[in-house]
């Protein structure tokens, strides 16, 4: 059930209506059922077993708050949850590691193909987000960081609470389960922003992201039947369509959540107005880099430690975060340019103290003024890291198939001007156009004291009725058919 389809609609209809016409104490319940209901569309069996596997997580809660081998008992049920996530979405990946170093007859018989000794292994939807926010609920027992053990209702409505449940973002348990037992009046909604959240999303999703990602999956998967420039346009392309498909489901999420009176936090900040990579990652998927941060990180030693070590955890970190999104050794490679670019940054900025000051868009300005040629070199700066985030991201497109990656390499420094043009037109200008409208509202410390902004903030509501006209007049011009977000796959 897609949230930009009609079939979430009218789910979402009638959980809105029952929901608010419940008592308060019945309400929790109901989103219990609800969330049930949204997950056994996909997978009736899963959710079987992901009530089994958040059972045994409960179990588990008061003897790592109580017992004195409360340190045993987390390392028992963080293995278990390991486990789980492995099993499912690294089982082949591994069996190629050992396959490839040792050749053994009977690996090469466990496969997905059609001789295989076992079924073919299928991901259960939102397995790594539920997973990560698990395994976080239990640490912060394990920390005290939690007073109480909540309630087996609260528990589960904590991790199965549909907005957020198959793309996070990736909840804390002081975002979320202190709100379920608070009293909530339909009238304290704030339905302008709700609205205007779900209006970006569905932008965000349906007339950027779908648009531009059929041009992208074509060049990607035929490169050598293209010129260079449209090889490198479609990179730049595929940059956007992961950031607004994902950034619109959060939306829609959080949409979603508010007119249920449940404020989910933000994920993204509008991170391609970065001017550094380090300023970059503090706007992208915030839910998930505070997460590696604070349980992988900072763990490891963080930067309280040598130099070196610091540069190495910084890539392990990524490595892992790259593991994270996928079974590839296209995206554990994504992850360890992305540390290593972040580790010299870090080492350029600070250690060596080559550049005094990050420059910021901010600091451009010389008493009030605009200092053109400061302006100029941030634009520039900018260009140049977002250019090469959206290279780094050819393996993060490759994903499971590295050599893919490798061929789109090939093909964008050798082919020229020999192979057919992308047909560039006034649908993919204006689309591009919608994402840096966006994105300037996003970023939000962009031009902070802007005049546009004040305005927009004061008539909400008729932004959110252009944005409604703009989404019903795209649709019925472009939009035939509902495509999946690409973080589902995650």
């Amino acid at each position: 059930m897609l949230f930009n389809s009609i079939e979430y609609l009218i789910f979402f209809f009638f959980v809105f209506i029952i929901y608010w016409s419940l008592q308060h104490n019945f309400r929790k319940f109901w989103l219990l059922i609800a969330s049930c209901l949204f997950y056994a569309s996909w997978s009736p069996s899963f959710l079987l077993h992901f009530l089994i596997i958040l059972g045994i997580n409960f179990l588990f809660l008061n003897k790592i708050k109580n017992s004195s081998k409360k340190r045993n008992y987390l390392f028992f049920i963080v293995i278990l949850n390991g486990f789980n996530l492995a099993f499912f979405k690294y089982f082949y990946f591994l069996l190629n590691i050992f396959n490839y170093f040792f050749s053994w007859d009977v690996l090469i018989h466990i496969s997905s193909g059609d001789e295989s000794l076992i079924p073919k292994i299928i991901l259960p939807l939102a397995i790594s987000f539920y997973t990560f926010q698990i395994i976080a609920f239990h640490v912060d027992i394990y920390r005290n960081s939690i007073e109480k053990v909540p309630s087996l209702s609260n528990y589960f409505l904590f991790i199965l609470f549909f907005p957020q449940l198959i793309a996070g973002p990736i909840m804390r348990h002081d975002e979320l389960l202190p709100f379920i037992d608070t009293k909530k009046d339909p009238k304290d909604l704030d339905v302008k922003r709700a609205f205007g959240l779900i209006g970006i999303g569905i932008i965000k999703k349906a007339v950027i992201a779908d648009f531009l990602s059929p041009t992208v999956s074509v060049i990607s998967q035929n490169p050598s039947d293209y010129t260079s420039g449209s090889i490198l346009i479609s990179i730049y392309f595929f940059s956007l369509v992961v950031y607004c498909d994902f950034a619109g489901y959060t939306d829609l999420a959080r949409g979603s959540a508010l007119l249920l009176g449940y404020d989910l936090p933000i994920n993204f900040k509008g991170p391609f107005f970065q001017l550094s990579y380090t300023d970059h990652w503090r706007r992208w998927h915030l839910t998930l880099t505070s997460w590696i941060r604070d349980y992988i990180y900072i763990p490891l030693g963080g930067s309280k430690i040598t130099k070196t070590k610091t540069f190495f955890n910084s890539i392990i970190t990524f490595f892992l975060a790259g593991l994270w999104h996928g079974a590839g050794w296209g995206f554990a490679i994504w992850g360890i340019i992305n540390g290593l670019i972040l580790s010299i940054e870090r080492l350029v900025y600070k250690d060596l103290n080559l550049v005094k000051e990050p420059a910021t868009w901010s600091n451009a300005k010389v008493n009030g003024d605009w200092d053109y040629q400061k302006l100029a070199y941030r634009f520039f700066k900018f260009f140049i890291i977002y250019s090469s985030i959206a290279l780094v991201g050819i393996f993060f497109n490759a994903g499971t198939d590295v050599d893919r990656g490798l061929n789109i390499i090939q093909n964008l420094t050798s082919n020229g001007f020999n192979g057919k043009s992308i047909p560039l037109t006034g649908s993919h200008f204006f689309a591009i156009s919608l994402f840096l409208i966006l994105h300037y509202l996003e970023y939000n410390d962009f031009f902070p004291n802007s005049n546009l902004i004040k305005k927009l903030k004061q008539n909400s509501y008729e932004l959110i009725v252009v944005f409604s006209i703009l989404i019903l007049l795209y649709s019925s011009a472009y939009i035939n058919t509902d495509l999946p977000f690409v973080y589902f796959q995650f």
